[in-house]
Parts: C-alpha cells; sequence; structure tokens
C-alpha cells in the first residue's frame, strides 16, 4: 500500500533495556515465542513512556495490518524509537494494508509468495549469534520484498533474487525486516 505520512522532525526519546512485541499470538511469531517458552512484554502502546521501558522491539506478522499498538496511528513514535537508538525487527511485512512511515529507508512489498534463496551476508551478526545458520531452506514468504532502497543492506535474498532479509542502521538504532 502507500502511506502520506506528514513530514516533521525526529524527537528523540529515551531507550530503555528490555525487549517488547508487538502482536499476539495466533500470528506466526507469536506462536512460535510461545512455542519456545519465550513470554515478552506485550507493547501496548507506542509513546515515549512505554518505549522507555524497551532497547528492542518485535513486530509481529499482523501487527500493522491489524494495528496492534497504534502502529498506523503513531508511525513516527516507531521512527523516533529507531533514530533514538531502538533496535527493531520486523517479521512479515503485509502488502495488504503496509504503510513504511516507520521505518528508515525505502522498501517495495507485494503480495506473491515466494521462498527464501541463500543468505548473502553469512557473516553477518544474525546468521552467526548465537548458533551459524547455513542455510534458509523451506521458509516461506507469504508477501514479498520486492526492492530496498539505498541504506538498507540485503542479508538474504528469496528464489527470485529479491531482498528478502534485510538490515538497516539509522541514527543510533537499527532495524532488521525478515519478509
Amino acid at each position: 500500500g502507500k502511506a502520506e505520512i506528514p513530514v516533521r522532525n525526529a524527537v528523540a526519546v529515551e531507550i530503555g533495556q528490555g525487549a517488547g512485541y508487538i502482536g499476539v499470538p495466533p500470528d506466526p511469531l507469536g506462536l512460535a515465542l510461545e512455542k519456545l517458552g519465550i513470554d515478552l512484554p506485550a507493547v501496548e502502546k507506542l509513546d515515549d513512556a512505554t518505549l522507555a521501558e524497551f532497547g528492542g522491539l518485535i513486530i509481529g506478522a499482523e501487527a500493522h495490518f491489524k494495528d496492534f499498538a497504534g502502529l498506523k496511528q503513531t508511525p513516527y513514535a516507531l521512527a523516533d524509537f529507531i533514530l533514538s537508538g531502538g533496535g527493531v525487527a520486523i517479521l512479515q511485512l503485509q502488502d495488504s494494508d503496509y504503510e513504511t512511515g516507520y521505518l528508515p529507508f525505502d522498501i517495495q512489498v507485494h503480495e506473491d509468495a515466494s521462498s527464501l534463496g541463500r543468505i548473502t551476508l553469512p557473516d553477518h551478526p544474525l546468521f552467526t549469534r548465537p548458533n551459524r545458520v547455513e542455510s534458509l531452506s523451506g521458509a516461506v514468504e507469504y508477501d514479498r520484498l520486492t526492492g530496498a532502497g539505498a541504506g538498507w543492506q540485503v542479508l538474504a535474498v528469496d528464489a527470485g533474487g529479491a531482498p528478502a532479509i534485510i538490515h538497516a542502521k539509522a541514527g543510533k538504532g537499527e532495524v532488521v525486516v525478515v519478509q
């Protein structure tokens, strides 16, 4: 989808220490965290007081589509969090209702399934810690990234060669998108 986000100056926000989760089971990430016994505190609202509790956020597959934590209403809050030093991991952006106002650089999302192809930067920490990941074989993308603008580092591509896992540093923070 397309978004019209008003331009404004970034606002510094306090960054905490813990990790928070935006989403709810039964999204695939929520179910996986549950199965692994990982219980992250839910982020209910994107405001300065709430974000000050966290140093990192994991955003689930349906979070934007279902407007969890107000992602659609306050995209600037997540952008401020990243620029102030927060880390964000986003799993499976959905093409049907995706707006890019909270990401530091442009991406294009398209609604057609693919499978992950190969890791392009095997020495990136995402693939080496805590254990080395050698292959993404069998992983499915339900919506695809068809492009990643300047500023993104492509860590893995899909079977057609399009970006599938991307990373960017912005301000004092960073973002990983796993499609």
